[in-house]
């Protein structure tokens, strides 16, 4: 696959790409994260149903002029360039019980950076595993049929300025073709429609947890639990597979640079634009004194003493492997390593952040990921 090329020389396949000379699939996600918010899950099983038993899907739609159009993808034509990845629900326990919640009470839509749930774990892992270029995570209910992206604040370890374009042409691809074949007559979207109030600063969310991975990741929610909004949802998924298929290199060079910010530790002014406070103002990263946003290093304590968990730094470890570290093969040896000294000398492994960083922590608490790539533990 092209993926692990990309985590590593996004520069060299940059310059393929512009040559002619790359050949690359991107992978998509169509999920859903509430089991009953349906027809939520039925529209993943008629789009998955749809791909593996017709050679094309054609519907009507609008252009940005107003003008009637019809579309057809053919199906073989997408599998050329796209790989498609149906998770028709990450709660099954609430799809048989019809609840929003998981079978502990607790929300999956909140629970995304945190990863204190399998299930949020599984879906956090496949994303990672993945990389999708897109993310549509189906939900309900929003009367006036809401398509993300979301309003400010936006969390400031975004790489939001290669995003936000993007994510705006695709949403009016998926509202426009959402409402041309249901009842419905229009849809919004937050970020020009609301001004606040539906932010994307939190990585609970799983659509904006996939943003920090360079994702153009969509919450969509549907207007009501009825046909229509089986008909607004599943046509708007076309609409955005249609945005997709029509720029393939397009994403594809957005998602290089994203992985060239991040390899060469570069923090692009142009990033900060998008981050404004209550105000309007562009406040960017608050960077409190230090010259970098994005920090070199993350110390993990090992020492075995009443003040440190060790089980928790493994904890930690598999934490960060499972959100995209790529580590290398002196990681358990290095491990070992360190719980031995740390009988003697109580030491920490500090993690460099060897090619691509996050800042801080994030809203939930969490330690943040750009995109992180490659750590090792010395």
């Amino acid at each position: 696959t092209t993926n692990p090329q990309a985590l590593t020389k996004p520069a060299e396949m940059l310059a393929a790409l512009k040559n002619g000379n790359l050949d690359y699939k991107l992978p998509v996600l169509i999920n859903n994260t509430h089991a009953d918010e349906q027809p939520a899950i039925d529209i993943i099983t008629g789009l998955f149903k749809t791909f593996a038993t017709k050679d094309q899907v054609s519907f009507k739609t609008t252009a940005a002029d107003g003008s009637e159009k019809l579309v057809t993808l053919k199906i073989q034509d997408l599998l050329k360039k796209f790989i498609f990845l149906f998770d028709f629900t990450e709660n099954p326990d609430g799809d048989v019980l019809n609840t929003r919640a998981l079978a502990n009470g607790l929300d999956p839509n909140r629970d995304t950076g945190y990863q204190a749930n399998p299930e949020t774990r599984i879906v956090a892992g496949l994303i990672n595993k993945w990389n999708p270029i897109a993310l549509y995570d189906i939900h309900g209910f929003v009367k006036e049929f809401l398509i993300e992206p979301a309003t400010p604040p936006h969390d400031p370890n975004f790489e939001y300025d290669l995003l936000a374009d993007l994510m705006l042409d695709n949403a009016h691809h998926m509202g426009r073709a959402g409402v041309a074949n249901s009842g419905y007559e229009k849809y919004i979207i937050p970020k020009l429609d609301w001004g606040d109030g539906w932010d994307d600063s939190f990585s609970g969310y799983t659509a904006v947890y996939s943003m920090y991975h360079g994702i153009l990741g969509h919450t969509i929610e549907i207007p009501e639990g009825n046909q229509e909004s089986y008909k607004a949802g599943y046509y708007a998924v076309l609409g955005g597979l249609d945005y997709l298929a029509q720029n393939p290199d397009k994403l594809m060079e957005m998602r290089l640079n994203f992985y060239l910010r991040g390899i060469n530790k570069v923090e692009d002014p142009k990033a900060e634009n998008e981050l404004v406070g209550p105000d309007g103002q562009v406040v960017g990263r608050i960077k409190k004194g230090q010259e970098k946003f994005f920090p070199d290093y993350y110390v993990i304590p090992m020492g075995v003493d009443k003040d440190n968990d060790t089980q928790e730094a493994f904890n930690m470890i598999d934490y960060f492997k499972r959100n995209g570290v790529l580590n290398s093969r002196k990681i358990a040896e290095t491990i070992k390593k360190a719980i031995w000294l740390s009988i003697w000398r109580r030491p920490s492994v500090a993690m460099p952040i060897m090619s691509s960083t996050k800042a801080q922590m994030n809203p939930s608490g969490l330690p943040c990921m750009r995109n992180w790539l490659s750590i090792s533990l010395i």
